[in-house]
C-alpha cells in the first residue's frame, strides 16, 4: 500500500474529526455537565453507535481476528458477553440512569461516594480505575501502531501510527468533550460495521471460495480449529465461562460505559440500547471470524508473528486498494472510538474525584473544565508508558490487566444500587480483597487446584463473600440515603399500582 496514498487518506480523515471536534466545542457549555456528559441529551441511535463503538476497539481487528486464526471459531463463544452485556446494560442501567438524573451524578465514583456515604470509596473506586483504565488506553494506542505499520508493510513506522492516535484522539476530546466523542462515534461506528463486513466478503471469497468454502477447508485441513477447545486446544468450557462472565460484567463497570448512560436522554434510550448491544455484537463478531479463518489457511499456524497482525497483512495482499482505505479507516475509527471515550471517562474522575473532592472543593465549573481538558493529556502521556513497556499482544493487555482488575468492583457497583444493607466497609473490603486475590494467583504465589477459571473470576468471588460478610457485619448507611437510592422504588411500586 503506497505509503503517501496512506498518509493522505489519514490527513483527510483526521480533519474531518478534528472538525466534529470543533463543532463539538462550538455546541459545548463551559461545565462540567456538559462536557463530560453533553448535557444528558443522548438518543438512542447516537447511543447505540457511541457504545457500540466504545466496545469494539482495536482489539476488535487486531485481537479478535488473532484469536481467531490461532483458535479458530471457539473463540466465538466471547460474542456471548454481549448478550449478557445488553441484559445488564438493560436492567442495571436503567436503575443507574434514574440515580444518575436525581442526584446530578458525573459518574459512577460520585455516585457511589454518595450512595456509601465514603469518599474513602470514591479513592479506592478512583485509583482501581486509573489502574485498568491507563493500560486499556494504552492498549488502544499501541494498536493504532501496530494496524498503521502492518498495512503499510513497514512504511509508516510503528512509532508515527502511535502518535497518530493519540494527537488526534487528544486534540478533539480536549476541545469538545463528550459532544465531540459521540458526533464521531457515530461516524466510526458506521464505518466499523460496513467495512469489517465488506472486508471479510472479500478476503473469504479469495481464500477460499467464500464463507462456506472457509469453513469446508479449514474442517478438511484443521478440524480443531471448528470445535471446542479449539486450535490450541485451551478454549475449554470453564475458561469460556470465566472470560464470557469477566467480559460481560467488567465491561459495565468502566467508566466509559457508566458514563454513557448516566448522558443518555431517557430510559427508552437505555433499554433500546441493551437491546441492541446483544444484537449488534454477536453481527459484528461473525465476519471476525471468518477472516482469522482465512488467515489460518492462507498462512498456516505460526505464519504470522505476532498473530496481531494477521488482519492488517490480509488486507494488503487481498482487498483493493479503495477498500483496503475503508478498513484502515475503520481500524483508525475503532481504535479512536474507544481512546476518545477513555480519555474523557478517567479525567472525569481524577479531575471530579481526586482534584476537586480532595484539592479544591470550591472551584468554579468553568475552572473545572479547563483544568479536565489538560488532564486529558496528562492521562494520554501516561498510557504512551504503556505502550513502551507493556506487553506487546493486545489481546495480554486487555485480558490480563485491565479488564481483571476493574472487574473487581463489580460486587460494590451492584451492590450498592440493589442491596440496601451494603456498606462502604464491604465495599472497599470487597475490592481490596478481590484485587489482593487477582494479583496473587497472577503472579503463582498460590495456586486453587480448579483448571480454566481465571484469576479474575476468583478474585470476584472472594471479593463478593467479603462484600457480603462485613456489610452484615458493619452498619449501614443513614435511613436518609437510603431513601434517597431506594425510596424511588416504593413511589414506584404505587406508581404500577
Amino acid at each position: 500500500m503506497n505509503p503517501l496514498t496512506l498518509w493522505v487518506v489519514l490527513c483527510i480523515f483526521a480533519a474531518v474529526f478534528l472538525y466534529e471536534g470543533y463543532r463539538g466545542y462550538r455546541q459545548t457549555f463551559p461545565s462540567p455537565e456538559d462536557y463530560f456528559l453533553g448535557g444528558r441529551s443522548l438518543g438512542v441511535v447516537a447511543g447505540f453507535f457511541t457504545v457500540m463503538a466504545t466496545l469494539f476497539s482495536s482489539f476488535t481487528y487486531l485481537g479478535l481476528p488473532a484469536a481467531h486464526y490461532t483458535q479458530g471459531v471457539a473463540y466465538y463463544a466471547l460474542a456471548g458477553n454481549q448478550v449478557l452485556m445488553g441484559l445488564i446494560f438493560y436492567i442495571v442501567g436503567t436503575r443507574l440512569w434514574i440515580l444518575g438524573r436525581r442526584g446530578g451524578f458525573l459518574n459512577i465514583t460520585d455516585l457511589l461516594a454518595a450512595r456509601y456515604e465514603s469518599h474513602w470509596v470514591s479513592l479506592v473506586m478512583a485509583v482501581v480505575a486509573v489502574m485498568a483504565i491507563v493500560p486499556y488506553l494504552g492498549a488502544q494506542i499501541r494498536g493504532g501502531g501496530v494496524a498503521l505499520s502492518g498495512l503499510s508493510g513497514g512504511a509508516i513506522p510503528f512509532w508515527a501510527g502511535v502518535a497518530y492516535i493519540a494527537l488526534i484522539a487528544m486534540i478533539y476530546t480536549m476541545v469538545g468533550g463528550f459532544k465531540s466523542v459521540v458526533r464521531t462515534d457515530v461516524i466510526q461506528g458506521s464505518l466499523m460495521y460496513i467495512g469489517i463486513w465488506l472486508a471479510a466478503i472479500v478476503i473469504t471469497q479469495k481464500v477460499g471460495g467464500g464463507f462456506a468454502g472457509v469453513i469446508h477447508k479449514v474442517q478438511e485441513t484443521s478440524p480443531a480449529h471448528l470445535s471446542l477447545p479449539g486450535g490450541l486446544n485451551a478454549w475449554t468450557y470453564p475458561l469460556a465461562f470465566s472470560i464470557i462472565t469477566m467480559f460481560a460484567l467488567g465491561n459495565f463497570t468502566f467508566p466509559q460505559m457508566n458514563q454513557r448512560v448516566m448522558a443518555a436522554r431517557s430510559m427508552q434510550t437505555i433499554k433500546w440500547t441493551g437491546t441492541a448491544i446483544a444484537i449488534g455484537g454477536m453481527v459484528l463478531s461473525v465476519p471476525i471470524v471468518f477472516i482469522g479463518l482465512a488467515g489460518f489457511l492462507h498462512y498456516g499456524a505460526g505464519g504470522v508473528k505476532p498473530a496481531d497482525m494477521v488482519f492488517p497483512l490480509l488486507t494488503g495482499q487481498f482487498l483493493p486498494w479503495p477498500l483496503a482505505m475503508l478498513v484502515l479507516v475503520g481500524i483508525v475509527a475503532a481504535i479512536l472510538s474507544t481512546a476518545d471515550s477513555i480519555l474523557l471517562s478517567i479525567t472525569s474522575i481524577i479531575v471530579k474525584d481526586i482534584w476537586v473532592r480532595y484539592f479544591n472543593p470550591h472551584v468554579d465549573d468553568a475552572r473545572i473544565t479547563a483544568v479536565s481538558r489538560l488532564m486529558v493529556a496528562v492521562v494520554l502521556i501516561s498510557s504512551i508508558l504503556v505502550v513502551i513497556y507493556g506487553p506487546p499482544s493486545i489481546l495480554a493487555l486487555l485480558i490480563n490487566v485491565a479488564w481483571p482488575t476493574m472487574f473487581q468492583t463489580f460486587p460494590a457497583l451492584i451492590g450498592g444500587l440493589f442491596w440496601q444493607r451494603a456498606t462502604k466497609y464491604g465495599a472497599i473490603a470487597s475490592i481490596v480483597v478481590g484485587e489482593a486475590v487477582l494479583f496473587s494467583l497472577t503472579m503463582k504465589w498460590w495456586v486453587i487446584p480448579v483448571k480454566g477459571i481465571t484469576p479474575a473470576i476468583w478474585g470476584g468471588l472472594f471479593g463478593l463473600a467479603v462484600f457480603i460478610l462485613v456489610s452484615l457485619c458493619t452498619k449501614p448507611v443513614s435511613a436518609k440515603t437510603l431513601l434517597t437510592f431506594f425510596g424511588y422504588l416504593d413511589h414506584t411500586k404505587k406508581r404500577a399500582a
